[in-house]
């Protein structure tokens, strides 16, 4: 039986047994489940981000995504781009770190009350288009790491579409039959804007590959913040012993389950796909 396997810069993570494999950028530990920790693991984790949460699709990315980091040192901004370009592509997102409009910022800042001008100047879309009560929380949340997502209905052989589509991920839906009958939507969720905030002043000590880690986990899968982050999630932070410097193992494989499954699908079936899938990565299957 084959444990979870993810590509992280060219590195694959085999989970059979605890253990790491360590490259320049990214290093990825795990240790295989048995069936019921598994599944109770996976429906936690899924239930605590909210994956696609309320009948909504999964959101995920389709066109590359391109790293910029505003706030920090240049060489670690530039390795933090680095680290976050290197998790994305064994999902399959393209990814670029030079030359490129950014659609993936991180901000790390030691006054929030500067947020407004710094999404002002390096956010795509200014902040009048965001949604207000997005935009209020993403303000003013006293989280130490806060994010938000631009989403977009993508048609495919349409591109992105300029208004939603009926509901507000893409009813109609569209009957096809064929050997086994499914259910489809004419469009994906697709994140075009991922903007991940971190007040630096409360993660005093925090490294930037840990920092660089949790953005990209947080930025690749459209997920709401916990209320208490679970301690084998790279969304915990530090412990008293170490910080992680790579999404864990069980964010590893939410990250897969997410990206391997089918797009055009109403957002129950992704909920209940990603459960499943999760847990068998977990298990080692």
């Amino acid at each position: 039986m084959r444990a979870l396997i993810l590509m992280m810069a060219a590195v694959a993570l085999c989970g059979a047994s605890a253990g790491g494999v360590t490259t320049d950028d990214v290093t990825v530990t795990g240790t295989k489940l048995n069936e019921r920790a598994a599944r109770d693991r996976a429906d936690g984790f899924v239930r605590q981000l909210q994956v696609a949460h309320s009948g909504k699709q999964l959101g995920r990315w389709f066109q590359a995504i391109c790293p910029k980091v505003i706030g920090a040192p240049e060489a670690e901004a530039r390795r933090f781009e680095r680290r976050i370009a290197a998790i994305a592509r064994p999902l399959g997102v393209a990814a670029k770190t030079e030359r490129c409009d950014a659609n993936f910022i991180v901000i790390i800042s030691e006054q929030p009350t500067k947020l407004i001008d710094l999404i002002d100047r390096h956010v795509p879309a200014p902040p009048s288009t965001l949604d207000p009560l997005a935009f209020r929380q993403l303000l003013e949340s006293d989280a130490p790491i806060r994010w938000w997502y631009r989403t977009s209905n993508l048609a495919p052989g349409a591109g992105f579409l300029s208004a939603p589509i009926g509901a507000s991920d893409g009813a109609p839906i569209i009957y096809q039959p064929n050997e086994s009958p499914r259910i489809l939507t004419p469009v994906k969720r697709a994140i075009v804007t991922a903007l991940i905030v971190i007040d630096r002043r409360q993660l005093i000590g925090v490294p930037y590959d840990t920092l660089s880690a949790y953005a990209a986990f947080v930025g690749l899968a459209e997920i709401a913040a916990p209320k208490a982050p679970p301690p084998y999630s790279v969304l915990a932070l530090c412990d008293a012993t170490s910080c992680p410097t790579a999404p864990s193992f069980t964010d590893a494989a939410l990250l897969e389950s997410v990206y391997k499954t089918e797009p055009q699908r109403d957002g129950l079936y992704h909920r209940i796909a990603v459960t499943n899938a999760l847990a068998k990565r977990l298990e080692g299957q």
